[in-house]
């Protein structure tokens, strides 16, 4: 009996229906997500624009692209190279970022219909599964969020090395595979994924047999992975294998079914979650019974790449889903492939309808969200650009910074990005910034009130307050205030690296280079003062390789003219950290005098300048 999808007649329906399938769902996605393509940049985006201040040369381009960063990740095509290739070409226009994301999607829309179709033979099935897989609001984050690309890229290489599979290029679906890893490391799981369509669809001692190469590489790159990135112990991308991963599994889930933000009753949520499952378990006993088990395999893609996710259970986001619903995206397809009969077709349509209307709402709203929060981030940063442009050689520093714009877009570095490294926040808005729970080191964006005051009268600085979303000039106003009371207090972190703290700094400092300073022999630093007899003096910089040739390295340390314990260095450390207790008589002193000497000097180069270590800030805490 021929399938009631099969029954289309004339040649001219059979080309409507082809270019239906393979054009509505692309269509669809531009539809659904339209706002994506107006988000500006936020959160880890601005971290990525920056590389190319890291990039200068081919030995800083190799260490940006391929050394581990961000909880150990190495992925060069959809974070590294995106950013820097796309900067480099676009500088801060978001657009071209999103319209990249957009053109890898629509390519996955048409490789998941692809797919489909060849494993099933059906074009309403290859029609419905890119728009099921499309309709997941799990995809608004992944779509809206140009940091997100990594997953939209690795669906792409799983669905390309899947596809040439299937055509039997297997070579150059090997080829595909090992590019994946510079996506994102998701793709380890591709040998299983092919493992499972062997086993549930051929189940051929050849075909098994090919999975071997792939199966061999996936643990060579987990292996080498592990030993030059290890995962993390402690924080939320720590993983956790116990009983919790059966919970997260059930979050996931339901919100394949229930978008995240449901906002009804819980027993609603339960309830459309068990329909959606008892009619995806009956769907796969229904063609077990009549020996086809590629919808287990549908159901196995869900699985296989959601399970590397589970252990994360202090991280469980919604765009991870992005590449496991596709599984499920092929499993409700396939209820479309052989009905049997055309009422037969009526649960799953009705279903898919559910789903829709469902997931639709949600994934619009997330993608509007997405542009309104960035419009505010867009407005501020492009303002502080252009102030720069009117102030030139001016310092900048904002008031009035809401939790909310530090926590998206300053706490960030978004002004290092845009090569405006001077920017800097009122120790009153860092004071409103932590009174609201922001956690994470502010301080390496604050000016003090003292140096900001110093600032202020020298005319070396703009103030700019950020109240109502848009920078509004307010220096007169401190000026102002500097001039009627004037500050002396001195600040108790001086990062020698902000030339603004430069008047705290003893005369034989080196020249700033880029963020930090060199000393020579000695140098001295003026500070504020102890506040408790806990509080240690702790300094970080770099202790070059030079320093170190010719033995151990001292740094003898002394506040007020009280030296402190002797520090060593044993071999060169690309960021030193050293703490050190501070005598009892210096607590409560207004500010003190900090001494560095070094045992030894080095010259870079012959007759050069002779050099001691190199510091990035001092602290007192």
């Amino acid at each position: 009996m021929r399938a009631w999808h099969g029954s289309f007649s004339g040649p001219v329906v059979k080309k409507a229906a082809r270019a239906a399938c393979w054009t509505l769902p692309a269509l669809f996605c531009l539809w659904l997500y339209r706002y994506s393509l107006g988000v500006w940049f936020q959160q880890d985006d601005f971290a990525w624009l920056s590389l190319h201040t890291q990039a200068y040369d081919w030995p800083s381009f190799w260490t940006q692209m391929f050394s581990p960063m961000a909880q150990g990740t190495i992925r060069p095509w959809s974070e590294r190279g995106f950013f820097l290739l796309f900067y480099r070409l676009f500088g801060a226009d978001a657009l071209p970022y999103h319209i990249m994301v957009f053109a890898t999607q629509i390519a996955n829309l048409l490789l998941l219909a692809w797919i489909v179709l060849r494993l099933t033979g059906s074009r309403v099935a290859a029609f419905v599964a890119p728009l099921v897989w499309t309709a997941n609001a799990s995809l608004a984050t992944s779509i809206s969020w140009a940091s997100s690309y990594n997953e939209i890229l690795c669906a792409f290489f799983l669905l390309s090395a899947f596809a040439l599979y299937l055509r039997g290029y297997y070579r150059l679906q090997l080829a595909v595979f090992v590019l994946g890893f510079g996506a994102l490391e998701l793709n380890v799981v591709y040998p299983a994924i092919v493992l499972a369509y062997v086993i549930t669809c051929k189940r051929t001692r050849e075909d098994l047999l090919r999975t071997v190469p792939l199966v061999a590489i996936s643990i060579g790159y987990y292996v080498l992975h592990a030993r030059v990135a290890p995962v993390s112990r402690t924080g939320p991308y720590a993983l956790h294998l116990d009983a919790s991963v059966f919970r997260t599994f059930a979050t996931f889930w339901r919100w394949e079914f229930v978008p995240r933000d449901w906002t009804h009753a819980r027993w609603e949520a339960l309830s459309i979650t068990a329909g959606f499952t008892a009619l995806l378990v009956w769907h796969i006993v229904r063609e077990a019974r009549k020996r086809n088990y590629l919808p287990i395999f549908f159901l196995l893609w869900f699985v296989i790449t959601l399970a590397p996710l589970l252990p994360l259970r202090d991280h469980v986001s919604a765009y991870y889903l992005t590449i496991p619903t596709v599984g499920l995206a092929m499993l409700l397809a396939h209820a479309f492939a052989r009905p049997g009969a055309p009422w037969q077709a009526l649960v799953p349509a009705i279903a898919a309808l559910l789903y829709l209307c469902l997931q639709i709402p949600a994934g619009r709203g997330h993608a509007r969200w997405y542009f309104d929060q960035s419009r505010e981030i867009r407005t501020v940063v492009l303002g502080i650009r252009h102030a720069r442009e009117l102030h030139p050689g001016k310092a900048i520093l904002l008031a009035d910074v809401s939790p909310e714009l530090y926590s998206l877009a300053i706490a960030h570095s978004p002004f290092h990005a845009l090569d405006m490294p001077d920017v800097y926040l009122t120790s009153e808005s860092a004071r409103e910034i932590l009174h609201s729970g922001q956690t994470g080191d502010i301080s390496r964006f604050v000016l003090p009130a003292g140096p900001a005051t110093q600032a202020v009268l020298n005319r070396q600085i703009e103030v700019y307050s950020l109240s109502g979303g848009r920078p509004r000039n307010i220096t007169s106003f401190y000026e102002v205030a500097a001039a009627n009371q004037p500050r002396k207090d001195f600040p108790r972190r001086v990062d020698v690296g902000v030339p603004l703290l430069g008047y705290l700094l003893g005369s034989t400092w080196y020249p700033l280079e880029v963020d930090h300073r060199w000393m020579p022999k000695w140098a001295s630093v003026r500070m504020g003062g102890p506040r408790t007899i806990r509080d240690k003096l702790i300094l970080t910089g770099l202790c070059p390789e030079g320093l170190i040739r010719p033995g151990p390295l001292k740094l003898r340390v002394s506040v007020d003219g009280e030296e402190l314990a002797e520090a060593k260095f044993i071999k060169p450390e690309e960021e030193f950290l050293r703490s050190f207790s501070l005598p009892p008589d210096l607590v409560g002193k207004e500010h003190v005098d900090v001494t560095l000497e070094v045992s030894r000097t080095f010259q870079a180069v012959p007759g050069g300048r002779p050099l001691g270590l190199a510091f990035g800030v001092l602290e007192i805490q």
